[in-house]
């Protein structure tokens, strides 16, 4: 009789919405009725490890699991249950009598990310496993593959001998068991490495293996000894900062490093600043940095390197990188083709020092309480108006950003001084991470606190003049395009509106976006219908 493989997941009430086209899940069944019931029809088990907050744990009931395709593959050959690895204030009796259970699966097999998915036999014995994220296909393909004794994981990790397995296969049965998680793959990761010759081992692809499994204790282990073989004034090439700046939070390399670096001269130490900012939230690295930096004359000082290296080290308004930065802020623009790069850096330091406190206060009690005009004072007796108005107008706009973004709170008051940071601060459109800024920052922005929270004409009218420039920089971002449209549509201008939707929807298609699609998709027929697309749906 042919075996058919059971989807166990456990349900919470973040999942009790029924998917017509998608998979069909059960609910009810304690672990033990689970492995009873697939005893008695002959079924795998296959549980999807979750938690509450997790995003792609969301990401896959919305998108994945209704997806029909999937829903013809599971329901034909699995039965599907939840198994809810955190615990909240508004789990059900179901969920609560599972806490005890999911408790066990989480120790046993190292559930430490979510998604994660693990495969049993009907008696309960480890099969599969899998972590993150699965698109339907990969999600499909996944689910064949527990099926498959060439493929599943703890089938592996039984057969698996040291030296058994040819060395040329080591490293890719590493990096495909290494998505599945557990510890086989970096013991065979290791076993790799100590079997090639030296000659090979700092080869790019080698110490690209090693840092893939930088979050591993035996990998740390095995990098910090091949480190403290190599003769130190090497540990600035290519290969060797690599793995330094992957594993410089392992102490006993940073002990290692930073010995090396403290006990040689400043003019060896300028080919090693990029190693040493590595740790540049060290105390001890500190010291070896205000060493050199202080000992910087002439032009010097202006080289690039060293600007960069001063950025690092800056942390305080008595460091000389601060003097340095607020003297020569035009020629430094200049230096990083950024204008206003060299009031960034002060600003940081001195909202550190003058607004760190109240905004911590305002977090913990209220923005109300915050004194306003007594930072405003302290500000511009020291700094002067132009800093002192660049700034407060920055601090507020962050913020009021938290209020709302955090307890849903002050969205006019964060618009308002968001609007105002960006109209009267600006920001540079030619630096080189502007794509960053416009799809992270004004992107979100514009559609997260505009869109949805703003009903002033004013402020969606300049949204959406911030969004024609993102859409001239960054014609393929899909995620814009619906932006923009959105706001159109909240505007009244529904025939533009959807003109940009449908562009959204066949730019996502082109870009092979395919999760962002049902959203656009959905979009575009409330548009069509005059349904109103700013109201959030519970």
């Amino acid at each position: 009789m042919k075996k058919l493989a059971v989807l166990v997941i456990l349900y919470s009430p973040l999942f009790l919405t029924a998917q017509e086209k998608g998979i069909k899940w059960i609910e009810g069944l304690t672990w033990s009725e689970v492995q009873k019931k697939a005893k008695e029809e002959n079924k795998y088990i296959f549980v999807d490890c979750f938690a509450t907050w997790c995003g792609p744990c969301h990401v896959m009931d919305k998108e994945v699991y209704p997806n029909e395709q999937v829903g013809q593959v599971i329901n034909d050959k699995f039965i599907s249950v939840k198994v809810q690895i955190d615990k909240t204030s508004y789990d059900n009796e179901g969920i609560k009598k599972w806490y005890n259970d999911a408790k066990v699966i989480e120790s046993n097999y190292s559930v430490t990310a979510f998604p994660t998915f693990l495969f049993f036999y009907p008696d309960g014995k480890p099969m599969h496993r899998a972590v993150g994220y699965r698109n339907f296909e990969s999600f499909i393909s996944l689910s064949k593959d527990a099926l498959d004794p060439q493929k599943q994981y703890y089938a592996l990790l039984r057969n698996y001998q040291p030296g058994k397995i040819d060395t040329s296969e080591l490293k890719g049965l590493a990096r495909a068991l290494n998505d599945l998680g557990g510890d086989l793959a970096v013991k065979m990761a290791i076993e790799y490495l100590t079997r090639i010759p030296r000659s090979e081992f700092v080869s790019d692809d080698n110490i690209k293996l090693m840092c893939e499994f930088s979050a591993n204790a035996e990998m740390q282990q095995f990098t910090s000894m091949y480190l403290s073989n190599v003769p130190p004034k090497y540990f600035s090439n290519t290969s060797n900062l690599t793995l330094v700046r992957s594993f410089g939070a392992v102490p006993s390399v940073r002990h290692l490093v930073l010995r090396y670096l403290a006990n040689i001269k400043s003019s060896e130490l300028s080919k090693h600043l990029a190693l040493l900012t590595v740790f540049d939230e060290d105390s001890s690295a500190k010291i070896i940095a205000d060493k050199y930096i202080n000992g910087l004359k002439g032009r010097e000082i202006n080289k690039k390197e060293n600007l960069e290296f001063i950025v690092k080290f800056t942390k305080s308004s008595k460091d000389r990188g601060f003097k340095i930065f607020r003297e020569n802020s035009d020629r430094i623009d200049s230096v990083f083709k950024f204008k206003g790069y060299a009031l960034i850096v002060i600003g940081n330091v001195i909202i550190k020092e003058e607004y760190t406190a109240f905004f911590n206060a305002a977090i913990k009690n209220d923005v109300d309480n915050v004194s306003w005009q007594a930072i405003w004072n302290t500000v511009y007796a020291k700094y002067g108006r132009s800093i002192a108005e660049r700034l407060d107008i920055q601090v507020k706009s962050s913020l009021y950003g938290y209020f709302a973004e955090k307890k849903d709170k002050y969205w006019q008051e964060y618009i308002r001084y968001y609007i105002d940071k960006i109209e009267k601060n600006g920001y540079d459109t030619s630096h080189p991470q502007i794509q960053f800024i416009d799809v992270m920052q004004i992107n979100n922005f514009v559609f997260n606190a505009i869109f949805y929270h703003s009903i002033d004409t004013q402020q969606m009218k300049t949204g959406l003049k911030w969004m024609e420039g993102v859409l001239r920089r960054n014609p393929k971002e899909a995620n814009n395009i619906d932006t923009y449209a959105n706001l159109l549509y909240k505007l009244g201008r529904k025939e533009d509106a959807i003109h940009w939707q449908e562009k959204a929807v066949q730019t996502a298609i082109t870009e092979k976006m395919d999760w962002l699609l049902p959203s656009l998709q959905a979009n575009l027929a409330k548009m069509k219908k005059d349904i109103p697309t700013w109201i959030k749906e519970l």
